[in-house]
């Protein structure tokens, strides 16, 4: 196994370098790159880093006690996960394409 990765760390060196510029004026690669643009300022603008953050206090002035609200946001980042792994597993059964064409 450590064979393995040294021939691929060897072969990744060889293979030239992207810098950001050169990415952006790739015609190739320019719908992969909007796509993981939009991706993460969805998840900036969707504000879950926010509740993530301040999920301790959201609760506590839900009314759920302090002592409880550490507790409800490990139920929240469970969540989280457990919708993520369901996204996933989609994504693979349908296919990427599939799921882009949707209307």
């Amino acid at each position: 196994v450590l064979e393995d990765m040294r021939t691929d760390h060897e072969n990744e060196s060889k293979e030239p370098k992207m810098h950001v510029f050169a990415l952006m004026k790739s015609r190739s690669l320019r719908p992969q790159l909007l796509c993981c643009v939009l991706c993460m300022a969805g998840r900036m603008f969707s504000g879950i880093t926010a509740i993530f953050f301040y999920s301790t206090s959201i609760y506590v002035k839900a009314g759920i006690p302090l002592e409880s609200s550490p507790y409800a946001t490990i139920g929240t980042g469970a969540i989280n996960v457990i919708g993520t792994m369901i996204s996933v597993l989609v994504i693979d059964i349908t296919g990427r394409k599939v799921l882009l064409t949707w209307p």
